[in-house]
């Protein structure tokens, strides 16, 4: 409230000093120049923002739509590369020139042997590759019947030496560019109308002798829309109004290549190349460029084009401009709308403010409202402080994938500033293929409201990089709607460092397989052997990968024990006592203690200790029997007694797998668990087993290296 200022009869008054009329009339005027100042600077950013959002719409799209067309124009190029490259074989077949030149000598003529086998070689070719034409009823052998695809050899005159039966008729012009097909290669007569209208492709390459001479020029011609058109589908479009077109130029006149999607079936339609607005007029002028122009119905599209490699087709891949940014436009128009009310409602407040001044009331909630804001800026500035210390990228991304926090480390990776990246979309700062995988991986943690982890490797050797990253869904709440903390960790030194350690164990575990061999000359191989039989089995289990490594660290170390019985006991040619079994079982019982000091991943030593139990009880050194037994126990147990029996021994030959598998399956339910004999048997006759197991009982195992021991067969 504005005090009364009380003024004495007798002040004098300087009659210098402006009326107070005048005053009031000034700062009037004064205050509406600054409000229209303010108005149109306001209106000025407005529409610049709401121009800004539209290009950044219409960028996103450009991305989208060159993506599509990369991939279109790699399938068209990889089919034609297909069609070019199987003729390019048959011209390269030294056959051919050889029994051409049989041909054109005099008196030869097409009746020669060498015609007949060309001509089954052509047949055979088309038949492959489809240069055929579908079966007709027989006509009267002096009737001449034209297909629609076939393959033939013609002389260098343009003569018919051997064709396909129901070659299509070569037409005249069709003939010129045979005869003009002087280049090595293979070369393409592109897109025409063929027998019945359909879209035809032709095919020239040259064929020569060895010293260069032309002999003759082998043709293929087929009909190719049911091949060629369906690649221009993208697979999961769902935009209805997306299309891909095939257009060439002939002078003037524009020619669309392929079916379009009001049902003009291919190369009917044709236009002039003149008007400025037409979009496959501007993308023939820049191949590759993004267009905006009417597409051949006079509607508003969006596009871009790519050249099809070794021919005169230009591939269009094009979107209605309203099925694109109908709903950019619309939510811009909304916003306009809602900023522009906003202006008039910030200038209306000014002007009321300065007319009426700001009462008691207002002075106090504005009070309350700094206080608040203070409190909520300091707890952002500690929150940012926190967050701006940690290595980490951390930031929040909201259900529409719009950023609405992050730290330093984030913005830093987005190469923007901290204070810029607020209010900006993923694919904004990350581009789309990052953010398509980020944006993946928030929607999974929203839809099942739990936090969902992923590892991301990216390089090799010292370029790689590790990263974790983990997505927390966050309720919604009255300040922040539904949205994911994501928090990306750099794990690459412990990676890199695990796998190193890996290495190590697996170089450390083969030195150790490859002694207790050599201790053994009767049993020789048997460890790196029955390792890749155990680590085989526990794969066939479906077990997890660090049960896996340890069956086949097992596998490998079973027989550690060996280093520790005397050395005539193992080479000793007669059968041992019992004292002196008794040794060497001591010796096996032992050996596991020898591995105490090595860090494995899952229990191997264990593994080792009860792979001599018995399903029934009746093994040792405890007498364990059934589920007791680790599984990982009984796979090596199984995988142990399998190469045992199909390996020789000095007392016997080697029994085939089926004799193993056989004596396995005799003892399940007393020595071995049956699930994972039926996983060995399953393996060896379905899996590919047997002709591993072939390799590895015939190879010399002596040079194995490390990762033999870890490896899956």
């Amino acid at each position: 409230m504005s005090t009364p200022i009380t003024v004495p009869v007798d002040l004098h008054v300087d009659t210098a000093s402006p009326p107070l009329g005048r005053l009031a009339l000034w700062r009037g005027i004064g205050l509406g120049l600054l409000s229209a100042a303010v108005f149109f600077a306001a209106l000025f950013s407005i529409f610049n923002f709401i121009g800004g959002e539209r290009d950044r719409g219409i960028a996103e799209w450009r991305a989208r739509l060159s993506i599509v067309a990369d991939s279109r124009r790699e399938a068209v190029q990889l089919w034609i590369r297909g069609e070019r490259r199987e003729i390019a074989r048959l011209a390269a077949n030294d056959s051919v020139a050889l029994y051409i030149s049989a041909i054109l000598e005099p008196g030869a003529g097409k009746g020669a042997p060498e015609a007949q086998y060309l001509r089954n070689l052509l047949k055979a070719t088309a038949a492959r590759v489809g240069y055929v034409t579908p079966s007709t009823p027989s006509i009267p052998a002096n009737v001449s019947r034209h297909g629609q695809a076939g393959m033939a050899i013609l002389a260098k005159d343009g003569s018919l030496l051997v064709s396909t039966d129901a070659l299509p008729r070569i037409t005249e012009s069709f003939r010129k560019f045979i005869l003009a097909a002087k280049k090595p290669g293979v070369h393409l007569y592109g897109l025409h109308k063929g027998p019945g209208g359909k879209p035809t492709l032709g095919l020239v390459t040259p064929l020569r002798t060895s010293g260069g001479e032309l002999l003759g020029y082998i043709v293929g011609i087929k009909p190719v829309g049911q091949e060629l058109f369906p690649l221009l589908k993208q697979p999961g479009a769902t935009r209805k109004t997306a299309e891909t077109l095939l257009v060439r130029a002939a002078g003037p006149i524009l020619e669309y290549l392929s079916p379009l999607q009001d049902g003009t079936p291919a190369m009917r339609l044709k236009l002039a190349r003149k008007s400025d607005e037409l979009a496959a007029a501007i993308a023939i002028s820049s191949p590759g460029a993004f267009f905006m122009g009417k597409d051949y119905r006079g509607r508003e599209t969006l596009g871009i084009s790519r050249r099809i490699t070794g021919t005169p087709w230009l591939l269009i891949y094009k979107i209605d401009q309203q099925d694109a940014l109908g709903e950019i436009d619309s939510h811009l128009s909304r916003m306009l709308i809602i900023l522009l009310l906003a202006l008039a409602l910030v200038i209306v407040a000014i002007l009321a403010v300065w007319r009426h001044g700001a009462s008691r009331r207002a002075s106090l909630a504005a009070g309350a409202y700094r206080r608040v804001a203070q409190e909520l800026e300091q707890q952002r500035n500690l929150l940012r402080v926190v967050t701006d210390n940690q290595p980490d990228a951390i930031y929040i991304v909201d259900d529409q994938d719009t950023y609405r926090f992050a730290n330093l480390a984030t913005a830093q990776g987005g190469g923007v500033r901290p204070e810029d990246i607020d209010g900006k979309t993923l694919t904004n700062i990350l581009g789309p293929r990052s953010a398509r995988r980020i944006e993946r991986l928030n929607r999974e943690a929203l839809d099942t409201n739990q936090p969902v982890i992923d590892v991301l490797r990216d390089g090799e050797g010292r370029q790689v990089k590790v990263v974790q990253s983990k997505h927390v869904p966050l309720p919604a709440s009255s300040e922040l709607k539904r949205s994911v903390l994501v928090v990306e960790e750099d794990i690459t030194a412990a990676i890199v460092e695990r796998e190193r350690r890996e290495r190590n164990l697996q170089s450390l575990v083969q030195a150790l397989v490859t002694v207790i061999d050599r201790r053994d000359p009767n049993a020789a191989h048997h460890s790196i052997r029955a390792s890749l039989v155990a680590k085989s089995v526990a794969s066939e289990m479906g077990l997890r990968r660090d049960l896996v490594d340890t069956a086949g660290f097992a596998g490998g170390l079973l027989n550690i024990g060996k280093l520790m019985a005397p050395q005539e006991l193992l080479t000793k040619p007669e059968k041992l006592t019992a004292a002196e079994m008794g040794k060497v079982q001591q010796a096996l019982d032992s050996g596991p203690d020898l591995l105490a000091g090595i860090e494995f991943d899952g229990p191997v030593v264990d593994t080792i200790r009860q792979a001599r139990e018995r399903w029934d009880g009746s093994g040792r050194p405890k007498g364990l029997k059934g589920d007791d037994i680790l599984l990982t126990a009984r796979i090596v147990a199984a995988a142990n007694a399998f190469v045992a029996l199909a390996s020789p021994r000095a007392h016997r030959p080697a029994l085939d797998v089926d004799g193993a598998l056989n004596a396995l399956l005799n003892d399940v339910g007393k020595g071995y668990d049956r699930r994972v004999v039926a996983a060995l048997a399953n393996y060896m006759d379905n899996k590919g087993g047997r002709a591993t197991w072939a390799k590895v009982s015939n190879a010399n195992l002596s040079r194995t290296p490390p990762q033999a021991v870890t490896s899956t067969s």
